[in-house]
């Protein structure tokens, strides 16, 4: 009884099994592989250096912006200066022997004061400075003037213009009485020369007067020619 069982039981064991194999087929393509996906991570030094790397990157930039801007700056301001200078220099006027003997006279000016007193020694230098260059450049420094008055006007304080203008009428008060005092010391000598000359005359004979001895004096040379 117990070898039936086990008979029978065999054959339905060997079914089985050759079923589940022939349900089993293998695949004509391989199946797909799947995708890599890569994970980033990043470490502590590597975002010190990328920080590091920005910062230089950022200030070399704003280093050469600013820089730019200074460049265009001074570029400016020197067309600014050349146009101005060249408003100023009149073209018919050459600076070349003038300005020489200005920068002459106001070194001489400085040399031979330089043993005075304190005073002179200070203002003879820009004194001759101006006076030569007024003498030497009058159209240059007539232009420099101007656009000293200028910018008074547009840069300095009331005050200033107000005390130019007092030095001014002080220095022009000045150079009135020293003009007129000039002229009546100048009449004086003259009155006094004649009246010197006429009391020659009258106590000598000799016409040494202002016309009459020139006459006198060319007489005989005249009178010396007829006869000879």
């Amino acid at each position: 009884m117990a070898a039936a069982v086990g008979v029978s039981r065999g054959p339905v064991y060997a079914e089985e099994t050759s079923t589940s194999s022939s349900s089993k087929k293998l695949p004509i393509y391989s199946s797909p592989v799947e995708p890599v996906t890569l994970a980033e991570v990043r470490g502590p030094l590597e975002e010190q250096v990328g920080s590091a790397r920005r910062y230089v990157v950022d200030s070399t930039r704003h280093a050469s912006d600013a820089l730019r801007g200074q460049i265009s700056k001074w570029i400016g301001v020197e067309q600014a200066v050349e146009s101005k200078v060249s408003s100023l220099i009149p073209a018919d006027e050459p600076l070349t022997p003038g300005l020489l003997y200005v920068g002459v006279a106001t070194l001489a000016g400085s040399v031979f004061t330089r043993y005075r007193s304190f005073p002179i020694r200070i203002l003879t230098p820009p004194l001759l400075l101006v006076g030569s260059l007024n003498y030497f450049l009058p159209k240059t420094s007539h232009n420099l003037a101007d656009y000293y008055l200028e910018v008074e006007q547009r840069r300095l304080p009331p005050q200033v213009r107000d005390a130019r203008e007092w030095t001014n009428e002080k220095w022009n008060a000045l150079v009135g009485e020293t003009r007129q005092g000039l002229q009546s010391a100048k009449r004086q000598t003259s009155s006094i020369v004649d009246q010197s000359l006429s009391r020659v005359e009258q106590n000598t004979g000799l016409k040494v007067g202002g016309g009459g001895g020139t006459a006198a004096a060319a007489s005989p040379s005249s009178d010396a020619k007829k006869l000879v």
